[in-house]
């Protein structure tokens, strides 16, 4: 593997590592300025956002076994993580999404258990 991606891989790992909990995000359509702003309302609440290359991501999530991931890991893809509380983090990515129509839910994961959408709402309720 090649300096770069083993980099790469590692920043995902680290991502993963970061929090009990993340969520995959389609961040097609936002500029700059709107992901400013959603990384400031997520940190309020303790989380980051991070674009994050597919195959990176999928390298790191095969090596924590997290299966059932690698359908979600295509298009344009931000892994959102950390903070004490899955659920208000869950609240304010569908806040921010019903208020801009941007950044949707692809799927997500707390602990070993891998979320899909439908669940990530839930969780935020």
């Amino acid at each position: 593997m090649r300096p770069e991606k083993k980099y790469l891989v590692k920043e995902a790992t680290d991502y993963l590592n970061g929090s009990d909990f993340f969520f995959l995000t389609d961040y097609h359509g936002i500029d700059a300025e709107e992901t400013l702003e959603l990384r400031n309302l997520l940190s309020d609440k303790g989380a980051e956002f991070h674009v994050v290359k597919n195959s990176s991501l999928r390298i790191a999530t095969n090596e924590k076994n997290l299966e059932g991931l690698s359908e979600f890991l295509s298009g344009h893809t931000a892994i959102v993580f950390g903070g004490e509380d899955a659920s208000s983090v869950a609240k304010a990515l569908g806040d921010y999404h019903k208020k801009t129509d941007k950044v949707s839910v692809k799927a997500g994961a707390l602990g070993q258990r891998v979320l899909t959408a439908n669940e990530v709402k839930q969780l935020a309720k």
